[in-house]
This record gives structure tokens, C-alpha cells and sequence, in this order.
């Protein structure tokens, strides 16, 4: 499908505003060519795209024992797949420096796309969480935004 079509600047550099993506795609570049040049078509590149996950904690200063109850969303919906509560730092990606990082709890995307996960926490002191929902389906993991708790 072609989604673009450019013309190349002064320097050669080529450069296209493409739709927003919704799953991992993979592209190339292809020049129909002219009367100076035969018509090329680039390598084929990927662009994953990961899930986006929202994320809302009931409660930021819990008390040691409390419930916290952990909900939020996935665009696009990802009915059945694994979500899960961390404690820590999140992985990194192919690259960057060992993180340090625990499962708090662990569920299932429910068919609307929203999640609920309850947690408690046994000792008092900051903890950092983040929600972690399993790609697939066209879609690479997905990770929400880091939110600090103070449990005492």
C-alpha cells in the first residue's frame, strides 16, 4: 500500500509524514525511476509499535497491608493477553544497562480492553510500579508510565 509520496530534498535525504501506525509495519522505499536512472526498491525496514497502556492507582500512600488496586487500559485492545504489576525498573529493550525489577501480580486484558490488578504491599517505603502488558498480535510489548507510591 503506498502511504506516501515524497520528493527528495536538495542533499538527496528523503523524508515522508506517515499515518499514525497501529502495528508493527514494515516498509521500503521504491523509485519508479526516469530517464537518467533505472527504478530501485529499497530493503524492507520494520517499525514496531507497542502497545499503549494507561494506567490509574487508586491510592499513591497506602498503608503497609492496604489493597491497591491497579486499572487502566490498551489501545488497540488486547482481550486475553498476560498484564502485570511491577516493582522496579523496566527492562530495556535490546539495549541499555540490567534493570532490577519484580512481578507484584499478574492478569488478563479483559475483551474491552481495560485490566484490573490488586495488589498489597508488605513492607513501608517508596516503590516505584509500572504496568506491563505482553505483545502479539501485530503489536510489541507495551509499558505504562513508572508512578512512585509512599507506602507506610
Amino acid at each position: 500500500t503506498t502511504v506516501a509520496t515524497v520528493t527528495s530534498g536538495a542533499g538527496g535525504g528523503l523524508s515522508a509524514k506517515l499515518p499514525a501506525l497501529l502495528h508493527n509495519t514494515s516498509y521500503r522505499w521504491y523509485f519508479a525511476g526516469d530517464v537518467g536512472h533505472q527504478a530501485t526498491t529499497s530493503d524492507t525496514g520494520v517499525v514496531p509499535v507497542s502497545v499503549r497502556v494507561k494506567r490509574h492507582v487508586s491510592d499513591r500512600t497506602p498503608r503497609v497491608g492496604q489493597r491497591v488496586v491497579v486499572r487502566g487500559r490498551t489501545f488497540p485492545t488486547k482481550p486475553g493477553n498476560a498484564v502485570s504489576l511491577w516493582r522496579g525498573t523496566k527492562p530495556p529493550q535490546g539495549y541499555g544497562p540490567v534493570t532490577h525489577h519484580v512481578r507484584l501480580v499478574k492478569g488478563v486484558v479483559h475483551a474491552d480492553g481495560s485490566y484490573r490488578l490488586v495488589v498489597r504491599f508488605a513492607s513501608a517505603g517508596r516503590v516505584r510500579i509500572y504496568v506491563k502488558v505482553r505483545g502479539g498480535d501485530g503489536n510489541a510489548t507495551g509499558f505504562s508510565k513508572y508512578r512512585w507510591l509512599s507506602v507506610h
